[in-house]
């Protein structure tokens, strides 16, 4: 009922105020959600019907953080750049497929590809943001597991030996070359010294 270029809603919200709340209940266009985001100061709530990255991302440039959006993407493949607006303006995301393997083309942030891995049991494939601390990636990364294909590249000179094998687990192309100093707490070396050389085999001995 919104109407071709939800010209109803738009309409009503010329009547009463372009700075009113704005509820729609069902599905809608991004194209439309984007129109009457454009038509009023207020926040916005609405869904969006399942779409590509590209068209909901298209549907977004309207929308404010303060807008409650919820969307389906139905691809498989998304770009850094769509999935950096997607994290940042859909507060309730979700994927066609929750299962499927999905690729991340660019170079995307470590918290928009932890958001993806959430959203899907599949295989999330991704280059990280490259020249960011060991510490501060794998923090970041709660949701990137095993089967995921990630690779990232540090600039540390100096790292944690636990950081360095739990980030290892996770990352399958790892680059350490800038790597020099490796260190542990003592209470944290693990059996046998373990953890510092299992460090030490990651960036070379």
């Amino acid at each position: 009922s919104i109407g071709a270029s939800a010209v109803n809603v738009t309409d009503a919200i010329a009547i009463v105020g372009n700075t009113h709340a704005v509820t729609i209940t069902g599905a809608i266009a991004a194209a439309d959600a984007n129109i009457i985001a454009n038509a009023t100061s207020g926040i916005v709530t609405a869904t969006m019907s399942a779409a590509s990255a590209a068209d909901i991302v298209s549907g977004l440039s309207n929308v404010g953080t303060n807008d409650v959006i919820t969307a389906e993407v139905t691809d498989t493949t998304i770009t850094a750049a769509q999935l950096a607006t997607l994290v940042a303006k859909v507060d309730n995301l979700t994927l066609t497929d929750n299962t499927a393997a999905i690729t991340i083309t660019g170079t995307p942030a470590t918290s928009d590809v932890d958001a993806i891995a959430a959203l899907t049991s599949g295989a999330v494939t991704a280059t990280l943001t490259a020249d960011a601390a060991v510490a501060t990636t794998l923090a970041a990364i709660t949701n990137v597991g095993t089967g995921d294909t990630i690779t990232f590249t540090t600039n540390d000179t100096s790292a944690d030996a636990t950081d360095l094998v739990a980030l290892n687990a996770k990352v399958d192309t790892f680059g350490v070359d800038t790597v020099v100093t490796v260190t542990e707490a003592a209470a944290s070396i693990g059996a046998s010294a373990v953890n510092v050389t299992d460090a030490i085999a990651i960036v070379g001995n």
